[in-house]
C-alpha cells in the first residue's frame, strides 16, 4: 500500500492523466481506502493545453491571407494621410504667421507691391485705368491681379489682367520675369483715325515729338470740352525727342509715364498683410454722367510722383519693371517729374469718332494710334469733362 504523503503528491498527476500505468494503478489503490485524497481530487477537471501535441493548428488559406495585407495596407495608408494633413497644416501655420508676416511683409513690403503693381500697370500703359484688385497669400510669396480696363467712349474695354507675385527676395512678373503691362497690339489697334464712320466712338493715343506745357495741355482740353482725356503721359528726363515710348527710356532718350487724368490711384487705407487676402473694386468712372470736375492734369502728375516715391521706397521693386531700368535712371526721372512743369508728350483721348478727329488736328499730335473703337455709347465727357 502506497504511503499517505506519497499519494497526496502523485494526486495531481493523476488527475492530469501523466502517471505511469503502475503507478496510477498504486494511486487508484490508495484512492479506495482514504477519503482525504478522495476529497480532494473531486470536482477538479485536467488541464488541457491548446498548444500541446494533440492541439489541431488553425486552417490557413489565401483570403486569410489577403485581408491580412489589405488591413495592414489600409493601416499604412491611414497613418501616412495623417502625417500628410499634420504636416500640411503645419508648413500653412508656418507660412500664415510666420513666413508672411515676418519675410514676405516685412514693414508693409505685402501693400507696397500691390500699390506697385496697380501704378505700374497704369503708367506704362497709356489710357489704362484699373477696375479691380485682389492679392492672396501663397506658399512663399503673395499674388496680386489687377484688373485693367480703357474707356472707349462711355464704356469700358477689358484689357486682361496684369499679374505680380512677391517672394522672399523681392517683386517679379507672373511667371519670374518682369510684370508684364502692355496687351497685345493687335487687340487694341482697330485702324486709321481718318477711316472711322461716323456715328461711333473711339479711343486714340497721340503723341508729340516736343514738350507741351502743361498750361497750354490743359487749356487745349478746356477748348474741347465734349470729349474726354482720360490719361496724360510726362517724359521721364529732358532732352525728349518722341523716339522712346511709354517707359523710362533707351539709351539715353527718355520715354514717358503717365496716369489717369479721373483717377484717385489704388484704394485709401489699402492695407495688405500677413495671412490674409485683399481686394476690391477700384470704382472706375466710365458711364458717369457730366458734371462739375473734368481731367486733371496736375493731379495725374501727382499720382506718377506718388508712384515714382513707392518704387523707389524699394529697391527690389525696380527688377519687376520691364526693361529693368537702373536706380539711377529711376532716381532721375522722378526727380524730373518732381520739377514745376515737366510738361506733356502724350495723351489718350476718347468720345465721338468726329470730336477726337478734330481734337488730334488741333493737338497738332505727331503721331496718332486707334487704340478702340465702339457703336455709339456716349454719355457725355467722362469724369465731367470741363
Amino acid at each position: 500500500m502506497m504511503e499517505h504523503s506519497i499519494a497526496r503528491d502523485l494526486l495531481e498527476g493523476y488527475v492530469d492523466g501523466t502517471l505511469e500505468p503502475e503507478t496510477r494503478e498504486a494511486v487508484e489503490e490508495h484512492l479506495e481506502e482514504c477519503a482525504e485524497c478522495r476529497a480532494l481530487i473531486e470536482g477538479v477537471e485536467p488541464i488541457r493545453f491548446p498548444t500541446g501535441v494533440d492541439a489541431a493548428p488553425e486552417a490557413w488559406s489565401d483570403d486569410r491571407f489577403r485581408k491580412m495585407v489589405r488591413r495592414s495596407l489600409a493601416r499604412v495608408a491611414l497613418n501616412l494621410f495623417s502625417w500628410i494633413v499634420i504636416g500640411v497644416l503645419v508648413i500653412w501655420l508656418f507660412t500664415s504667421f510666420v513666413v508672411q508676416p515676418l519675410v514676405i511683409d516685412r514693414g508693409d513690403r505685402a501693400t507696397s507691391a500691390v500699390i506697385a503693381t496697380w501704378d505700374l500697370a497704369v503708367m506704362l500703359q497709356p489710357g489704362t485705368e484699373a477696375s479691380e484688385w485682389v492679392s492672396n497669400p501663397g506658399l512663399l510669396s503673395r499674388t496680386t491681379e489687377i484688373t485693367t480696363v480703357m474707356a472707349v467712349g462711355s464704356e469700358a474695354q477689358d484689357l486682361g489682367t496684369v499679374v505680380s507675385k512677391l517672394g522672399l527676395s523681392g517683386l517679379s512678373g507672373e511667371y519670374g520675369g518682369p510684370i508684364f503691362v502692355h496687351p497685345e497690339l493687335h487687340e487694341r489697334v482697330s485702324g486709321a483715325l481718318d477711316n472711322l464712320p461716323s456715328g461711333t466712338v473711339t479711343t486714340v493715343e497721340f503723341v508729340w515729338d516736343h514738350v507741351i506745357d502743361i498750361a497750354d495741355v490743359s487749356a487745349m482740353i478746356e477748348e474741347h470740352p465734349d470729349v474726354s482725356v482720360t490719361w496724360v503721359g510726362f517724359p521721364t528726363g529732358p532732352g525728349y525727342s518722341g523716339m522712346s515710348g511709354a517707359g523710362f527710356g533707351h539709351d539715353g532718350d527718355p520715354g514717358f509715364v503717365g496716369y489717369g487724368t479721373c483717377s484717385n490711384g489704388p484704394a485709401d487705407g489699402m492695407i495688405v498683410r500677413g495671412s490674409a487676402s485683399g481686394g476690391g473694386s477700384a470704382s472706375p468712372y466710365f458711364g458717369r454722367s457730366h458734371s462739375s470736375e473734368g481731367p486733371n492734369v496736375e493731379g495725374a502728375l501727382g499720382q506718377v510722383r506718388r508712384a515714382m516715391d513707392n518704387l523707389l521706397s524699394r529697391p527690389e521693386f525696380r527688377e519687376a519693371i520691364e526693361d529693368q531700368p537702373s536706380a539711377a535712371t529711376l532716381e532721375e526721372a522722378r526727380d524730373y517729374l518732381d520739377g514745376n512743369d515737366p510738361g506733356v508728350v502724350a495723351m489718350v483721348v476718347t468720345g465721338p469718332t468726329e470730336l477726337v478727329r478734330q481734337f488730334v488736328f488741333d493737338a497738332g499730335a505727331g503721331s496718332a494710334i486707334v487704340m478702340g473703337v465702339d457703336f455709339w455709347n456716349w454719355n457725355g465727357p467722362l469724369c465731367g469733362g470741363r
